[in-house]
Parts: structure tokens; sequence; C-alpha cells
């Protein structure tokens, strides 16, 4: 039963699992927030903008952090089955939530795209590989995202005048409130998985052709940054897409399911930037000695 007043919406039926959802939400913004916001005061200070991979990393850490602010609510309303905020903050927590889930997405990719370019094609592709066309791209998907969310959370703010509710997934059943986020989001990820995974095949072959000598030794280390991308990507965002697909249009996934899914997802927020900053020094250090291994063999 669901009671509201005023100023008090109560909400029973999410035991036992709430306790879950509390945990996981909780642990992941305990070691995510310190960790996004020492990575991200880490790549401006010490690698600022300068960089094609530093500004997609600084973007990445960005959504990240974005995406950890917005569980404390979050975290109130599953352990306690209330919400006290109003519609406004609910969808304003809700897009926050869900916009760098997207953003994340495409960050991840465009850092996979620049690898790939740095290694594969590092002569020709220095033209596109600069520091103002990496902002240019960060800007266009915080925007593309911005406007994909304005339109969700339209029909969410809907959805929530007769919702006493927040964070509550909506079913194929309530057909007036469906958004196209999900498909949209559905789609975006498959392309971008395949271009992952596009990316890593074609630096692994490049790699085989052109490392020798001590190059070789370190070519495990390499592709290990190129497979955690693929790794993330299809643990978390993959799942996370369909599940929500199916939820919002077929209707063949009950809303616990899409809860569980999304709790996991959340997971990856706190992973990023621990694999991210630890990998990244590394690898400029690598990719400097592939560059010119592979512009020798290119000259030759």
């Amino acid at each position: 039963t669901r009671e509201m007043n005023n100023t008090t919406c109560s909400v029973n039926g999410t035991a036992p699992y709430q306790y879950i959802f509390t945990a996981v939400y909780t642990v992941v913004m305990v070691i995510g927030l310190p960790f996004n916001g020492i990575s991200l005061w880490i790549f401006l200070r010490r690698y600022g903008m300068r960089s094609p991979p530093a500004v997609f990393m600084t973007n990445l850490a960005t959504a990240d952090l974005l995406f950890v602010l917005s569980l404390p609510l979050r975290i109130y309303y599953y352990a306690t089955s209330k919400w006290l905020f109003g519609k406004v903050m609910c969808m304003i927590i809700e897009m926050l939530f869900r916009s760098n889930i997207f953003s994340s997405t495409f960050f991840i990719t465009l850092i996979s795209v620049d690898r790939f370019l740095a290694v594969v094609y590092p002569l020709r592709s220095r033209a596109i590989r600069t520091v103002r066309i990496a902002g240019t791209t960060c800007l266009a998907v915080w925007v593309f995202t911005m406007i994909l969310i304005a339109i969700w959370a339209k029909k969410h703010y809907e959805s929530l005048a007769n919702n006493c509710g927040c964070f509550e997934s909506h079913s194929a059943q309530n057909k007036t409130n469906i958004s196209p986020m999900p498909l949209v989001l559905a789609i975006f990820v498959f392309l971008l998985l395949i271009c992952n995974v596009f990316c890593t095949v074609m630096v692994l072959k490049t790699l085989h052709k052109t490392l020798t000598g001590q190059l070789l030794a370190e070519k495990k280390k390499l592709m290990w940054l190129f497979f955690l991308n693929v790794f993330m990507f299809a643990v978390f965002f993959a799942p996370f897409s369909i599940v929500l697909f199916l939820a919002f249009y077929q209707g063949t996934v009950s809303r616990l399911t899409l809860r569980f899914v999304t709790c996991f997802t959340s997971i990856n927020f706190c992973l990023d930037p621990v694999i991210y900053y630890f990998s990244l020094e590394s690898f400029w250090e690598k990719k400097e000695s592939v560059e010119m291994d592979t512009t020798r063999t290119q000259n030759d």
C-alpha cells in the first residue's frame, strides 16, 4: 500500500531487496566518491587537457563523479522506503543517474577509438587526434545526452503524478509514459560495443605485426587496457540497456530485475577511475614506443 500527503511519501514492498540495494549503492558511493574526485583532480593537475586521452579521461571521470553524487538520495530512499523530496528532485536525481550511464558509454568508446587511431594509424590520425577535436567531441556527447535525457525526463515527471515512489521503473503497461530513451540507449550501446570490439581486434592485429624485441614482452600488458574497455562495456552497460529496453517496451522483465541490473551497473562507476588512472601513464609510455615502431614499419 502507498500513502502520500503533501510532504511525505512512503513506499512499501521493497524489502528484503531494499537492503541489498542500500548496501551496494553505499559501497559504490564510499569508494567511488573519493576515487573519482581524486582521479579527476590528478587528471586536471598532472595531465591537464593537453592531449586527446587526457580530455576523454577527464570527461569520463567527471561523468562517474556526477553519477556517484546522485546516489545519496537513492540510498536514503531504499534504506527508508520513503521519498520526502518531491517530484522535481526525484526527476533531477534520476536524470543525473541515467545521463551519466549514457555519457560514460560514449567516453569509454572514445578512449578506445583514440587508442585505435594512435596504434593502427599513427601518422594519418595526427590531424584529427587533437585536443580541440577531442574537446568538441566530448561537448557534443554531453549535449546529445542532455537532449535525450530531457525528452525522457518529461515522461518520467508525468509518470510521477500518480506514483508515490521515486526511482520506480515503469513497464510497457503504461504506454502513454514510455520515452524513447530505452530504445535509443539499447541501439547506441550495441553499436558502441561493436566499435570497442573492432578497435580491440584491429589493435591486436597491428601489435602482432609490429611488436618486436623488448616491445613483444609488453604486448600483453598493453592489450589488457583494450580488453578492459570491452569487458567493462559488455558486463555493465550492455545488460543494463537490454533489460531496460525489455522492461519498457516488451514488459517481459520485472521491475525487480531491472532494479537489480541497474544496481549492478553502478559498480562500474567506482571501478573506472582505478583502472584508467593506474594504466594511464604506462599506456602513454608504451603507446609512444608502439607508434614509433609502427611508423617505422609503415615507412619501410
